[in-house]
C-alpha cells in the first residue's frame, strides 16, 4: 500500500493576511501614491465570508454585506481580488457573477491562488497606472 505524503495547505484566511502584510511592510513604500493619507497601503478586505450566527448574519446583510464580493480590492488600481487556497478551492456561482459585474464596468479581477499570485496581481497592475517616465517627454512640461 502507497502512502500519500500529507502536504500543508494553508488556509485562504493565511494567504491574505499575507498579502496584507506585504502591503504594510512593502508595498506602501513602493508605490506611495496609492497610499492614504497616514501613509497606509489603500487596501481593504471586505467582510463577506465567515461562519456567523443568524442574527450577526440578519444585521450585517442589512448594512449591505453581499455574498460573492471579491475579498480584497484596490481602489486606486480598480483591482479587485478573490483570494483562494493554492488547491483545494471553487470560485461560487455568487463569486463569478460579481466578477463579471465588475469587469463588465472596467475594473480588474484577479482570482489568487494563493498569496504570491495576489502580490504579482498587484504588481502587474502598478506598472499599468505609473506615469510616464520624465525622459519621455521631449522639451517643456
Amino acid at each position: 500500500m502507497r502512502r500519500r505524503a500529507l502536504t500543508f495547505v494553508p488556509l485562504e484566511h493565511d494567504e491574505q493576511a499575507a498579502v496584507i502584510e506585504w502591503c504594510r511592510d512593502y508595498a506602501r513604500f513602493r508605490w506611495p501614491g496609492l497610499c492614504l493619507p497616514n501613509g497606509d497601503f489603500a487596501i481593504y478586505a471586505v467582510p463577506n465570508g465567515g461562519d456567523r450566527n443568524k442574527a450577526v448574519a440578519a444585521r450585517l446583510k442589512a448594512e449591505g454585506v453581499n455574498s460573492g464580493v471579491p475579498d480584497l480590492h484596490v481602489p486606486g488600481l480598480r483591482l479587485w481580488i478573490e483570494m483562494k487556497r493554492v488547491k483545494g478551492s471553487v470560485t461560487s456561482d455568487a463569486q463569478k457573477g460579481w466578477h463579471e459585474y465588475l469587469r463588465r464596468i472596467g475594473d480588474t479581477v484577479v482570482v489568487a491562488k494563493g498569496a504570491a499570485e495576489a502580490i504579482r496581481a498587484i504588481t502587474s497592475a502598478t506598472t499599468l497606472h505609473e506615469p510616464w517616465p520624465r525622459t519621455y517627454f521631449k522639451g517643456k512640461r
